[in-house]
């Protein structure tokens, strides 16, 4: 995002109501709430950004993306999603958030490319169905499986209201992974 703060502010906004992730009502109130506190509106997108966070009205993860100008790519059917928890050969894992519901959950996600295979598709399916049967309290349980409009995803209950819970999380999923993979 290059130019003057005032053309940096603008874009952010457009950006940022573009992604879905808050409407205009919510980002008047948030301006209005900083000119109230400032005297005048910012201008520097950094400023806004950081109230927004504050408020957990945008994620870290889902900023940095904004900030870069992306404004796709933040919903996975029902499901926002809040940050990446991890990448593999074959899928990425995201936490996300049901938008109704407000359950955070972990979602894996097949890659586009593996999504092509079928071959790759049919293994992941499979994995998903294993994982589901599975209840133990070390290994994450999947609890829904869609091909609905994405490659193919699956996701978990997470407690992840710290960093340490969602390192556990990841590296349950990843050795849950590896555990399939084995056998």
């Amino acid at each position: 995002m290059a130019g003057k703060p005032s053309d940096d502010i603008e874009q952010y906004k457009r950006v940022l109501t573009e992604s879905g992730l808050i409407n205009e009502n919510q980002l008047h109130s948030v301006l209005d709430e900083l000119e109230q506190e400032h005297g005048n509106r910012p201008g520097d997108s950094t400023i806004l950004a950081r109230r927004l966070i504050d408020r957990k009205m945008v994620t870290p993860w889902q900023n940095t993306h904004l900030m870069q100008g992306r404004h796709k790519g933040f919903f996975l059917g029902r499901y926002k999603l809040l940050g990446h928890l991890g990448s593999g050969g074959m899928s990425t894992v995201y936490l996300a958030e049901h938008m109704h519901m407000r359950r955070k959950v972990a979602i894996k996600v097949l890659a586009e490319v593996a999504a092509e295979d079928t071959a790759k598709v049919s293994r992941f399916f499979i994995e998903s169905q294993a994982i589901a049967a599975l209840d133990h309290p070390n290994i994450v349980r999947a609890h829904d499986f869609d091909t609905d409009g994405v490659p193919c995803t699956w996701n978990a209950p997470a407690a992840l209201s710290s960093t340490t819970s969602s390192t556990l999380a990841s590296s349950r999923l990843a050795a849950s992974s590896r555990a399939l993979s084995t056998t």
